[in-house]
């Protein structure tokens, strides 16, 4: 080691994964002067969380402390090594269940029913039909009338405003919170969506655009009877699929138009309309984003009927069914084009696909398939009966029945396997960052907590049964869980706090 030249050393260490800089550090002074370099560390860490660990106290004990005391003769560690010790310090927490919990609603219906005066309406309401969110570290409680934020930074939570705004309940769902610093929330319903951005002073939430992501131009006024003739609720309406990248909002309207509508949320502008590259009739267009990927996946889907007998593995030769014809596009909202990679398929068993960093997956019946997109190369093929698909930090994960994968692109092989005691695995869906929930059983609910990294393992973080809401900031320092009991007939949210 001594006798390399500096430079090369530091290449290697490029492709070396944490634990094993760590184990070179240890050799020796000279070998921990060496790997003890940001430019090897940054690659490890979350660089939207670093920053975020170093200003904000962590208040779970055992708190974080740096493992070197200040009368070390050792280097310094440098700040990233010292961004990943807390970054692992945080997934530590998950991973042992180590969290401060908070509870912060416990209360039976009877006790949460608000009273209309009788000169508004005759009846009354119970304020337990509420939507709990996350933005930033904000609580959002979504009412028909109301959104309520909360700091959950404070000890208890406090409430810091009440902004008055009629949401129907059915649109309570679709908030999103996106742009680049965190402080825009979206609300859509079919192609009306609604833009809302936070008041640094005020803390309320104000309204800031309007529009129909299929027309030309936003509403310049905003009425109350506009916002509530946006989000009335329609019997027949258009079916619309949308993805927002950062800022940049993409919205299509399936089996109507052909048509890929893109906004700036920022501005309330509306940047491009573009045609499909493959203009199909009868086609159906969906949109597919991920966390990890600064663009998205178009599929477009044509109905056909014939006999089938080539690239089908799992129907019979010369069988007479109805199949689909799948086209597969990427686009790139930051260049406002699609890229050139594009595939082509048929199937009668549907498809089902996922999108991570230059990365695609696209399932075609048993048939799965992995392209870097950006070199249009196939890397990984296999067969498998998909129940489910999504996208974590590390990469995208597959469930076949009882069998967990991992397709991880940063390691070498790139596909991990676990099987989950051969139970049928019916749901899961991402909380944060590489943590999963589960769901096992027809008449339960996902209460397992799973960490899809290096190693696939099951935490001791576990949720309520009667959890219908989990969500978590985007720091995954905290999580917030809404039970609705109806055996008690009970409401209860918590809070638990990671960091």
């Amino acid at each position: 080691m001594d006798d390399l030249p500096l430079e090369l050393v530091l290449e290697l260490g490029k492709h070396l994964a944490a634990p094993d800089l760590v184990s070179c550090c240890a050799v020796s002074r000279h070998c921990r002067s060496i790997f003890n370099q940001d430019v090897l560390w940054k690659r490890h860490c979350r660089q939207d969380l670093a920053e975020y660990l170093r200003t904000t106290s962590c208040i779970v004990e055992p708190v974080f402390v740096s493992p070197e005391p200040e009368s070390s003769t050792l280097d310094p560690i440098c700040d990233w090594w010292l961004a990943y010790m807390r970054e692992n310090h945080l997934w530590n927490n998950w991973r042992t269940g180590n969290y401060k919990s908070e509870v912060f609603l416990n209360r039976l219906y009877e006790e949460c029913r608000v009273v209309i005066p009788p000169s508004q309406s005759d009846r009354v309401q119970y304020d337990w039909n509420f939507h709990a969110d996350v933005f930033r570290d904000y609580l959002a409680l979504l009412y028909e009338e109301r959104i309520e934020l909360w700091d959950m930074t404070a000890d208890p939570a406090v409430r810091i405003s009440v902004s008055k705004y009629y949401l129907p309940s059915f649109v309570f769902k679709s908030f999103k919170c996106v742009g680049k610093n965190l402080d825009i929330i979206v609300f859509n319903y079919l192609t009306g969506t609604q833009v809302f951005r936070l008041n640094e002073v005020t803390k309320n939430i104000e309204l800031q655009h309007m529009f129909y992501f299929d027309e030309d131009e936003e509403l310049l006024i905003h009425t109350e009877s506009q916002a509530r003739a946006m989000f009335e609720f329609q019997h027949m309406h258009p079916l619309p699929s949308i993805a927002i990248v950062g800022s940049l909002y993409l919205g299509v309207i399936r089996g109507t138009s052909r048509n890929l509508h893109v906004w700036d949320l920022e501005t309330g502008k509306k940047l491009k309309e573009e045609p499909c590259p493959r203009d199909i009739p009868n086609s159906f267009i969906q949109i597919g984003s991920s966390s990890t990927s600064e663009d998205v996946i178009l599929v477009v889907t044509q109905v056909g009927r014939g006999r089938v007998n080539r690239r089908m593995s799992d129907v019979q030769s010369g069988e007479s069914i109805d199949v689909l014809d799948y086209h597969f596009y990427i686009y790139s909202p930051k260049r406002l084009t699609f890229l050139p990679f594009t595939k082509s398929c048929i199937a009668c068993r549907g498809y089902a696909c996922a999108i991570h960093r230059q990365y695609v997956a696209i399932c075609e019946g048993i048939d799965l398939n992995i392209f870097n997109y950006a070199k249009s190369e196939l890397i990984y093929t296999m067969t498998i009966f998909l129940t489910g698909i999504d996208v974590v930090d590390n990469g995208i994960v597959f469930v076949d029945r009882s069998r967990f994968r991992l397709f991880n692109p940063s390691v070498n092989p790139p596909a991990r396997e676990l099987t989950l005691h051969n139970v049928e695995l019916l749901y899961f869906k991402l909380i944060c960052g590489n943590f999963l929930l589960f769901r096992k059983d027809e008449m339960g609910v996902p209460t397992e907590l799973w960490e899809a990294g290096r190693v696939l393992r099951r935490t001791r973080t576990e949720l309520p049964k009667e959890s219908d809401t989990t969500r978590a900031n985007k720091t995954c320092t905290k999580l917030v869980v809404k039970e609705d009991i109806m055996v008690d007939r009970r409401l209860v949210v918590t809070i638990r706090h990671f960091w």
